[in-house]
C-alpha cells in the first residue's frame, strides 16, 4: 500500500496521535485505579489548565520556526511519555506528571496551526479538515488500543 507523499505529514501526525491518546489513556486509567475521586476529577480538568501556559510560550513557538518547534514539541512529548510505565502509581504525582505533556501536546496544536496558514492559504479548509481527521482517526485508534495495552 503506498500512500502520496505529500500526505505524510498528516500520517505521521495520526500516527503520532495514537501514541499519545495510548499514553492519554494509560495515565487516565492508572489515575482511576487509585480510586481517589479528588485526582480523578482534577485529571479530567487539566486539560482545560492549559491555557495560561499557551499564552506565554506560543511566542516561543513563532520565534524558534512554527517546523522546528513542532519537531521539537513532539520530541518532548514522546520522551516524556518513555518513563511512564516505571512511575510510582500515585494518583497525585501522575496527574502532575501529565500537565506538561498537555501542555507540549497544546503548543504543537498551535505550531501546527500556524504552518498550515503560513504554507497553504489557498486550500487551508481542506489541509485543516485533513489534519482534525489525522487528530480524531489518531485518537480514536489510541482510546481503543489503551485501555487493551494498559490490561496486558
Amino acid at each position: 500500500m503506498r500512500f502520496p507523499l505529500h500526505n505524510a505529514p498528516l500520517w505521521a501526525e495520526a500516527l503520532s496521535d495514537v501514541g499519545a491518546s495510548i499514553g492519554f489513556s494509560a495515565l487516565a486509567l492508572e489515575v482511576a485505579r487509585t480510586g481517589e475521586a479528588l485526582w480523578v476529577g482534577f485529571f479530567a480538568a487539566l486539560g482545560y489548565l492549559t491555557l495560561g501556559p499557551l499564552l506565554f510560550l506560543s511566542p516561543w513557538v513563532e520565534r524558534q520556526g512554527l517546523a522546528r518547534a513542532l519537531l521539537e514539541l513532539r520530541l518532548a512529548r514522546g520522551l516524556l511519555f518513555l518513563p511512564l510505565p516505571f512511575l510510582p502509581r500515585e494518583a497525585a504525582l501522575l496527574v502532575f506528571y501529565a500537565y506538561p505533556l498537555m501542555v507540549l501536546t497544546d503548543l504543537a496544536l498551535v505550531a501546527w496551526e500556524g504552518l498550515l496558514v503560513r504554507r497553504g492559504r489557498g486550500r487551508l479548509a481542506e489541509r485543516s479538515g485533513k489534519l482534525y481527521a489525522a487528530w480524531e482517526v489518531g485518537g480514536l485508534v489510541g482510546v481503543g488500543l489503551g485501555p487493551a495495552l494498559f490490561a496486558l
